[in-house]
């Protein structure tokens, strides 16, 4: 084998990240030294829709050449766009409020808006099956706990995601909701039955039945699948082929999870990685944020191809995949024929229809106008531009002007996530002088400065209204009896909904 045939091969399976948001001639030289197959978008790419859709027209333009584009927009935390596309709640609001129709509507308008940008490939929706255990890189990501549930509204969103023309991804196989452990920090272990392992594997078969174009493995140990207990899914033969095609009949592109994150860093080299994550049966491996792993991931494929360490039948069948999802780069993005109105409509009721509200100690909501609330809330410029849109970086504007129209001048006592000891005492004392107090809280189970937060303001239990934005299962620490809103997320359109709910202008 030539090895011009040998840095073809190990290109077209990588999709990597680039850190501009314009084409320079180092970042297409780098492409084209490594033969890259695709590039993956984030924040750090996207400034505007147009801006992104100018990146994506002169990457292939400059490369000459078919190019898969990617994107994880996830809807709700993982969007990476602050604005110009529909805000969608996240899957766990979608578990709560949403019909399979609903479910599928919002697909299509992800596929619309998405495609008509120019990306090829949104690695989405998440399939995993939560359960009572508390899952720090999951959470508002799940459709629920309800593996038919997770399927039906899973394989809805797949198509109308590819009915529009973008092809979706199916993640994180064989299931990643019950690890307890985030992949992105370190490689969980999932101990489940196989009866159990069975029920996380049901929606990923109900996309595989939906024609998913692509599925992405996760890196778990699941012991029920692999009996190599050392093995990741990401290196396992058994899962990412046997699994995969002959019990799962997927017939579209296989692709790794990044081969940055902590699960794989910290454990394997890039180079070993990259080789047994093919060896295993991928088609695509994800390398997203590190130059010279992506070189040495190259390097080190290229040079198992040229000894021979992958079938000529496996190749071949492999190069069909990535040939089929290829062409799908080769067509105009589509022009978006969802009114954008309707969107937002839905947008809307999707939030509206989400909320969960428990009553407590504090039987003051509705609010009144009129009435002295604080509103002690956090800074979410603290978690960076990554997760927070437009209009968000600061929710007290928001807070103020939701409240504002409903008859109520909210005090506004924000707070930092790793807000410390005498931080705490301030607010808490502040607070004392409102006759209600809304505790907006971002994520309480992961950040310790924030549970004490909790605990402290738990002493105000006859008027106290806790909002949980993050993750529903932050009320497992509440101690006491206040009024608990569950939004599933904190987009601006959900802190919205939640406003006006606790003003009674909603059902």
């Amino acid at each position: 084998m030539s090895t011009c045939d040998a840095e073809e091969f190990a290109g077209r399976r990588l999709i990597v990240g680039i850190e501009e948001t314009e084409v320079s001639d180092e970042t297409v030289g780098f492409l084209c030294s490594i033969h890259a197959g695709g590039v993956i978008l984030y924040a750090r790419n996207i400034e505007s829709v147009e801006q992104t859709n100018r990146l994506i027209a002169d990457l292939r333009a400059a490369l000459d050449r078919p190019l898969l584009v990617a994107i994880d927009h996830e809807g709700g935390l993982v969007v990476r766009f602050k604005r110009g596309v529909t805000m969608f709640p996240g899957n766990s609001a979608l578990g709560v409020a949403a019909t399979p129709a609903e479910a599928e509507s919002v697909g299509r308008v992800m596929g619309e808006e998405l495609r008509s940008i120019g990306f090829d490939v949104n690695l989405a929706p998440v399939l995993d099956v939560l359960t009572p255990a508390y899952n720090p890189g999951i959470t508002i990501r799940s459709f629920g706990d309800d593996p038919a549930r997770v399927a039906e509204l899973g394989g809805a969103m797949i198509r109308g995601m590819q009915a529009a023309g973008l092809a979706a991804c199916a993640k994180h196989l064989p299931g990643k909701g019950a690890a307890t452990v985030d992949a992105h920090h370190d490689l969980p272990v999932i101990e489940l039955d196989r009866g159990v392992a069975e029920e996380h594997l049901r929606p990923f078969r109900r996309a595989a039945r939906a024609g998913v174009a692509c599925m992405m493995t996760s890196h778990v140990i699941v012991p029920a699948w692999e009996r190599d207990e050392t093995m990741p899914a990401t290196f396992s033969h058994t899962i990412a082929t046997e699994l995969v095609r002959l019990d799962l009949r997927h017939e579209g592109v296989l692709i790794s999870d990044d081969l940055d994150m902590g699960a794989v860093a910290k454990h394997w080299s890039i180079e070993a990685a990259a080789v047994r994550a093919i060896e295993a049966g991928h088609d695509l491996l994800l390398v997203c944020h590190d130059r010279e792993r992506m070189l040495a991931a190259h390097k080190a494929l290229a040079e198992a191809y040229d000894a021979g360490r992958f079938s000529a039948k496996t190749v071949a069948e492999s190069d069909a995949r990535i040939s089929d999802l290829l062409g799908r780069s080769t067509a105009s993005p589509r022009p978006r024929k969802t009114d954008s109105q309707a969107a937002r409509e839905l947008e809307g009721r999707l939030a509206r229809g989400a909320l969960e509200l428990r009553h407590g100690a504090c039987d003051l909501v509705p609010f009144p106008p009129g009435l002295s609330i604080a509103v002690v809330y956090p800074r979410l410029d603290d978690i960076g531009p990554v997760h927070v849109e437009d209009g968000m970086l600061d929710m007290g504007k928001l807070v103020a002007a939701r409240f504002e129209q409903n008859g109520i001048s909210p005090g506004l006592l924000p707070y930092r996530l790793d807000c410390e000891p005498n931080e705490i005492r301030k607010l808490f004392h502040a607070a004392k002088a409102y006759e209600a107090i809304v505790l907006v809280c971002y994520h309480v189970m992961a950040h310790a400065p924030e549970r004490e937060l909790l605990r402290a303001f738990e002493a105000f239990e006859d008027r106290l209204v806790v909002v949980l934005t993050r993750n529903p299962l932050d009320a497992g620490l509440i101690e006491t009896s206040p009024t608990v809103l569950v939004t599933h997320g904190f987009r601006t359109f959900q802190i919205g909904a939640a406003i006006e709910l606790l003003c009674g202008r909603q059902a």
